[in-house]
């Protein structure tokens, strides 16, 4: 029996992707067809329903379909992928994290003895004034449906209440176009140095093509301007891809409101109070703790809490160690569960056969040491901020863009998240792209 249980996980495509990283483990192109690989995550989500989550026997129920939640959820990109892997770069990355976020999250789904303890309810703030009558069985599932849904979709939790704690968003459809042409400007400019980086060759030549070049310390200049270009680029892509689906709601509530009536469970799920920006000004943050805490993106913050943060402070707290001990290992774990993550996503953006095909545990884990290395600056800043000259904001920026290099190689080498979709540049490919934000690549 035993045998027969190690040829079965040996065959496993999950566990072939990590124990024969050189493997080439076939993908389909994915198709509607593999959303039901999440099906199981959403159902399990489903059972955390207020009216449901008291019952003890469906407490049973999402405790044991956790590790099938789990293994679907990491299956989904194994089977599946967005092709021609060389130009699907950033779909792939979409694709691996939302498996590893819906694996991490049925952990805690299946894991909580009710809603309330996992203290998954609405904002007063967010919540509608208006008064909830008695439902009919028919309005009930309605109301089931968009609970289920604005639980399992949210990548911030539910009503932005994982992270920070924003208030409601205000601004109309015209506001985000009008910050979507902003942010556009900084896009274009911080693609078209990213892609002369990858066409030259390195930072270097890209800025003695620029004309830039010449003088000492030009290798430090260029590494520097690349990975700030790298991050800014995440910020504005990350950015644009919300603000379109912000205008999509957008659409919807004046479809709702001017046309036609639409299903209350998809009204409640599109909520623009919800529609927080992704980033709080990350350029201005005076400290590494306020980057990652307050201004950074925090799609992946329960992920991290989940896997990391929380059994790691627990841990420390039943050893006895200092509150502020506690602290700094809760830090240390998410940080590790983040390097995890981001090893696992630049795995399925780069996959064998890809001619730039990251294996795994063999190749240099470049965003592993910079998600690594963050804990540290963190826990040193307060003593070395006072000495810098320009403070906290000039720390932060020397910090990340030294400790991004590795990082930005690894993610931008040639094909994989700035892939073959993104041209060479010329004045017609940048003109262009100012026109639509976001759409610097050509499909």
């Amino acid at each position: 029996m035993l045998d027969s249980l190690r040829t079965i996980l040996a065959n496993d495509p999950v566990v072939k992707t990590y124990t024969q990283p050189y493997e080439v483990v076939p993908c389909r192109s994915v198709t509607a067809f593999s959303l039901l690989y999440l099906l199981p995550g959403v159902l399990q989500a489903g059972l955390l329903y207020p009216p449901l989550s008291r019952l003890r026997w469906l407490r049973w129920l999402r405790l044991l379909m956790t590790p099938l939640v789990v293994y679907a959820s990491l299956r989904w990109p194994v089977d599946y992928c967005f092709t021609p892997t060389t130009r699907r770069g950033y779909h792939n990355l979409a694709l691996a994290c939302a498996s590893f976020t819906m694996a991490a999250r049925s952990i805690e789904w299946g894991s909580l003895n009710s809603f309330k303890e996992g203290k998954i309810w609405k904002r007063p703030e967010f919540d509608s004034s208006a008064p909830h009558p008695k439902q009919s069985p028919k309005s009930s599932f309605s109301d089931w449906l968009a609970w289920t849904i604005e639980l399992a979709s949210s990548p911030r939790g539910i009503q932005y209440d994982w992270g920070v704690k924003a208030a409601p968003n205000t601004e109309s459809a015209l506001d985000v176009v009008v910050r979507m042409y902003k942010l556009n400007i900084i896009h274009v400019l911080v693609t078209a140095f990213s892609i002369l980086c990858r066409d030259e060759g390195s930072a270097t030549n890209a800025l003695r093509y620029l004309g830039l070049g010449g003088f000492y310390g030009q290798t430090i200049v260029a590494e520097g301007l690349a990975s700030l270009a790298f991050g800014y680029y995440l910020v504005t892509m990350i950015e644009l891809i919300f603000s379109y689906m912000t205008l999509l709601i957008h659409l919807l509530v004046l479809v709702h409101t001017r046309l036609v009536s639409l299903p209350d469970w998809l009204m409640r799920t599109c909520d623009t109070r919800t529609c927080v920006p992704m980033f709080n000004s990350p350029h201005t943050s005076a400290s590494l703790a306020h980057l990652w805490g307050r201004a950074w993106h925090q799609n992946f913050r329960q992920t991290f809490l989940i896997c990391g943060g929380a059994p790691a402070s627990k841990l420390a707290k039943n050893l006895r160690l200092s509150p502020q001990l506690q602290k700094i290992a809760g830090m240390c774990a998410c940080f590790f569960i983040s390097a995890l993550l981001h090893e696992y996503a630049v795995h399925f953006i780069a996959r064998q056969p890809h001619p730039s095909a990251y294996i795994l545990f063999h190749d240099f884990p470049g965003s592993a040491v910079y998600f690594l290395l963050q804990p540290i600056g963190i826990v040193l800043e307060p003593f070395l901020i006072p000495y810098i000259p320009g403070g906290g904001i000039v720390w932060c920026y020397l910090f990340t863009l030294s400790t991004t290099i590795p990082f930005r190689r690894q993610y931008f080498m040639p094909a994989r998240l700035l892939d073959h979709s993104f041209p060479a540049v010329s004045w017609s490919w940048f003109f262009s792209s100012l026109l639509v934000p976001g759409f610097t690549s050509r499909g």
